[in-house]
């Protein structure tokens, strides 16, 4: 059998394929917020979010909440990522991830979701075309959790 480091170029090339050949297929469908986002500071808020992933399996993204202020274009600015947690899959193979969050700022507050690619042998989750953002334009957002999917009833 061959050294590890000999095995390492042939694997990272080919997972790097195999994300970049399917990674059309991602994408984030709904966003569930426990309530309204009219937050006091340091208020908790539950975050679930039902993303799809085609061929690809939990373990090779990281699905991350990103909040940050919002500049007077309506842009986040100085945002912090921070890694959503796999719950399982819905009844349509969707998966769920959910997160519990505070801002601990006052002022016009942001969020947003990214895709990233994770893999231990990647060198970076930021490789070219494969980084994906929650569009407002075609993510459902729900508040309440009268429409939230079930984490707790979710398959692992």
């Amino acid at each position: 059998r061959p050294p590890r480091s000999t095995l390492f170029p042939y694997t990272t090339l080919f997972r790097s394929s195999e994300l970049y050949q399917h990674w059309q297929q991602v994408s984030i469908a709904e966003i569930y917020l426990s309530h309204d986002v009219a937050l006091q500071v340091n208020e908790p808020l539950e975050v679930t979010a039902r993303v799809y992933l085609g061929h690809l399996q939990a373990s090779d993204v990281s699905v991350e909440f990103y909040q940050g202020g919002i500049d007077v274009d309506g842009e986040l600015q100085g945002g912090q990522a921070t890694e959503m947690v796999h719950r399982g899959q819905d009844p349509d193979g969707s998966s769920l991830y959910n997160l519990n969050v505070a801002y601990g700022q006052s002022g016009l507050q942001g969020f947003s979701l990214r895709v990233l690619p994770k893999h231990e042998y990647l060198s970076s989750s930021y490789l070219p075309r494969l980084v994906l953002w929650a569009d407002p334009d075609h993510v459902r957002i729900v508040i309440g959790n009268v429409e939230s999917p079930s984490v707790a009833h979710a398959t692992a």
